[in-house]
């Protein structure tokens, strides 16, 4: 594993990221992401992870991973940031990372909505989920084991995220589904489990088997005064997470223009020049990217145009696709691909970038 990290990071790669909600990533140990960081330290990749845990436990979770950036010597760049269980652990967490700043290169990303998106398999057990597809397949036909997922979504399992225990159906909205239930997207798995007369996480797993797992939902969680808190704070970048499909999270259409245009220029949570910063300066930096996020001779000359009196974004829960209103134009490399309101059609090509120096 670690030379794959190595080769990866020699071929052009710019950070290190985990997934450790997701398998595999779930059953890595402390020490195995810690010999792994310390590939990613030798070239100052930042390691980018998904916590093990956004819920009750979200302060032992990144705490870990400060702890992996530590022992290692890695940058940290924790991905959306998020308290899905108790906001009351928000101002905890911000304190432990800014505690953690003195001594760790560290930064947090965020995406400016209180609610999330993911794969509706996210809800299954880990347990459920190992051997890959087929196999989380095979036990979802199999009257005993879906018995035994049932009973552990119930029995809310020690350490494991259970998103559906956390937050109740009511609060799980279908974002996309696979045939033969593209009609469910836009519907809150409740409201689904009601049509079909069975409990919410047998909704869940007849859904998961009908669609062979191709089902994302929205996962409702945070207050807007959460959202800010977060937001608010010096550390944060933003990032969009977004995952397409037939009624996807807005901030896939919006995220840019909601913390500019909605938090910065209309609301003042943060200084525009903050807000333009974080989203193009210091998040190129972040991920050593040399050749963009300014505005200088030899840059790429990724520009873009906006009016702020007009640019926000949009975009609903109920009407997620709809451009932010504002953008007087865009350019990639220089060359306008969006002007009018309109893409103009272009496509430029990319540009060659050099790898990361080994440290």
């Amino acid at each position: 594993m670690r030379d794959e990290v190595r080769l990866g990071l020699e071929a052009g790669a710019r950070t290190l990221s985990f997934g450790l909600i997701y398998l595999p990533g779930a059953y890595a140990e402390t020490d195995e992401l810690v010999a792994l960081a310390e590939e990613a330290a030798a070239f100052g990749a930042p390691l980018v992870p998904h916590v093990r845990n956004e819920g009750l436990h979200v302060l032992e979770a990144v705490g870990e991973m400060v702890g992996v950036a530590r022992r290692s010597g890695a940058p940290l760049h924790v991905s959306h940031l998020k308290s899905l269980a108790d906001e009351r652990l928000i101002e905890p967490l911000l304190d432990l990372l800014e505690e953690a700043s003195a001594d760790v290169d560290l930064t947090f990303d965020q995406y400016p909505y209180g609610a999330g998106s993911t794969v509706l398999g996210a809800l299954l057990p880990p347990a459920a989920q190992e051997g890959g597809p087929s196999a989380t397949l095979a036990r979802l036909r199999d009257g005993r084991e879906r018995e035994r997922i049932a009973r552990e979504v119930g029995d809310q399992l020690e350490g494991w995220e259970n998103i559906l225990g956390l937050l109740g159906a009511e609060r799980i909205v279908i974002a996309n589904a696979a045939a033969p239930n593209e009609a469910v997207a836009g519907r809150s798995l409740a409201a689904i489990a009601e049509e079909r007369g069975v409990d919410p996480i047998e909704a869940a797993i007849d859904l998961l088997l009908e669609c062979e797992l191709d089902v994302t939902m929205i996962e409702h969680y945070a207050s807007e005064e959460a959202v800010r808190t977060i937001a608010a704070h010096r550390l944060q970048l933003v990032g969009s997470d977004g995952i397409f499909g037939a009624k996807p999270h807005p901030r896939l259409y919006g995220t840019a223009a909601r913390f500019l245009g909605r938090f910065a220029a209309r609301e003042g949570l943060v200084p525009v020049e903050e807000a333009v910063a974080r989203l193009t300066a210091r998040a190129a930096d972040r991920v050593g990217l040399r050749d963009r996020g300014r505005i200088e001779p030899g840059k790429r000359a990724d520009l873009v145009l906006l009016d702020l009196e007009r640019y926000v974004d949009l975009g609903t829960y109920d009407e997620p696709m709809r451009y932010p209103d504002g953008v007087r134009g865009v350019w990639v490399a220089g060359e306008a691909v969006w002007r009018d309101g309109r893409p103009t059609g272009a496509r430029p090509g990319g540009v060659v970038r050099e790898p990361l120096p080994r440290a």
